[in-house]
């Protein structure tokens, strides 16, 4: 992305056009991600002649498409342009910041010619006093001088209803768990939230039974997953679909050998089958997955189909966020904002696995309990993020039973914040399920009962 929007258009250079004519010849089958676009947002006649002819030979070859731009114009050297264009894509752009410029700076055209066009009438003799200056209110009124986000008093209530009406025809998002719910005004609204947790504190079985929930409910789902990939994410789905622990779906050589191994296969493929027939679920599992492929899966799935929430897990592996050397905390934050833009533009919801840090020494003692100050690299999770998730485990560190999650409402804009909610969890098959006793008892006191005054012995550091 762009760290200065103001300087994606230099006046004199037109870069952002001749950006987006590169854009669409090296991805001639994505006219959609420059859609709402016509030949009068260009100004570069280049540009025009291009944008023109991509539009008028959707899916074309690239180098089809130079030469249908080629013979249109009768311009011998426009090779060399659109070459230079396409050079302008180096290193990948975010072509809808692009986009969005370009219409900017379309409509500011526009109002700019129409005050002109009213200053002239105002010089005009044959225009009366009262004629000119109703033609620059009128001017200075048009939608084109408007911002989109300015509700004057008259809009209110329009707004207002029509703001009810949009949430209604959504519907609240609920997480599928009704003791969780409870404690959740919005749901997974359209917005940004966060899963977030120490290492094998159980982000990721936490997130699949998510997904569970809401796939059985027929919400649409994308679930990004560059850590896990499809076959080690498939396997907690089977899991937890059969019941089967984990475990054994790496140790297929025992399977083998006891003759169950077809057993096996068929409680899978019979899990896989379920997801085919009942779910409208999507899985990205490129290693190396960028934010913008993201939104290409995205535009991709909603013109076939309906869409409610995207998961990232890990959202550290993004390749912005992965390859970040120096500004890690603002690409973090440019990405959490962009989410927030497209979940309401989309109105879609975006929930980020995120890591935090390794618990803290205070003193003699170690902070074992999660805060949303441990999140890493960036302030803005907590500052962009509608909902925040702290997960954690008293059995992962002390000597008590090990099947509770604690799920920390660590934050909720619409809502209450620093809430508990305990859960049942059973991690053989990585089954994460509301039990309204475990949490009555759990949030007597809000605290793990029988808690011993010194951490167990651990191979390893914890956390680690």
């Amino acid at each position: 992305m762009i760290s200065d929007p103001n300087k994606i258009i230099p006046p004199k250079f037109v870069v952002g056009e001749r950006t987006i004519i590169g854009y669409l010849l090296a991805h001639p089958d994505r006219l959609n991600d420059v859609r709402g676009l016509t030949v009068d947002y260009f100004t570069d006649d280049i540009c025009k002649a291009a944008f023109q002819c991509v539009m008028d030979n959707p899916g074309a070859d690239t180098g089809i498409l130079l030469q249908h731009i080629e013979r249109n114009t009768g311009n011998k050297d426009i090779i060399v342009h659109l070459q230079d264009f396409l050079r302008l894509l180096s290193g990948g752009v975010d072509i809808t910041e692009y986009v969005e410029r370009v219409k900017d700076m379309f409509h500011r055209r526009t109002a700019l010619e129409m005050i002109e066009k009213a200053k002239g009438d105002l010089l005009n003799e044959s225009i009366t006093s009262t004629e000119s200056l109703s033609g620059l209110i009128s001017s200075l009124s048009a939608p084109e001088m408007k911002s989109d986000y300015l509700i004057d008093a008259e809009s209110i209530v329009e707004r207002r209803l029509q703001g009810l009406q949009d949430r209604k025809n959504t519907g609240r998002v609920p997480t599928g768990y009704p003791t969780l719910d409870e404690y959740i005004s919005e749901g997974f609204a359209p917005g940004v939230s966060i899963i977030a947790a120490r290492p094998n504190m159980g982000k990721t079985t936490f997130k699949r039974n998510l997904i569970a929930q809401l796939c059985d409910n027929g919400y649409g789902i994308l679930n990004v997953v560059p850590e896990m990939g499809f076959d080690r994410e498939q396997d907690g789905f089977d899991s937890m679909r059969t019941g089967e622990f984990i475990y054994r779906f790496y140790n297929l050589e025992d399977w083998e050998g006891k003759g169950q191994i077809s057993s096996l296969m068929d409680a899978a493929k019979q899990s896989s089958e379920f997801m085919r027939d009942n779910w409208n679920y999507y899985v990205n599992d490129d290693p190396f997955v960028s934010f913008k492929d993201v939104e290409r899966d995205i535009t991709q799935i909603r013109m076939n189909r309906p869409l409610h929430i995207v998961f990232i897990d890990l959202f550290d592996r993004l390749h912005e966020v992965s390859n970040a050397k120096f500004d890690k905390h603002e690409v973090i934050k440019r990405l959490l904002q962009r989410q927030a833009a497209l979940a309401k533009k989309w109105n879609i919801h975006f929930c980020n696995v995120v890591q935090i840090r390794r618990p803290q020494i205070q003193g003699k003692t170690i902070d074992y309990r999660p805060t949303v100050e441990m999140l890493k690299d960036s302030g803005a999770f907590e500052e962009v993020a509608d909902l925040i998730f702290l997960l954690y485990r008293e059995g992962r560190y002390f000597n008590v039973s090990d099947d509770v999650l604690e799920v920390i409402i660590a934050k909720q804009r619409t809502g209450v914040g620093n809430k508990s909610v305990w859960m049942k969890a059973e991690w053989k098959s990585l089954m994460i399920l509301d039990d309204p006793e475990i949490h009555r008892t759990y949030a007597a006191d809000n605290v793990m009962p029988d808690k011993p005054s010194k951490p167990k012995p651990k191979e390893r550091e914890p956390g680690t």
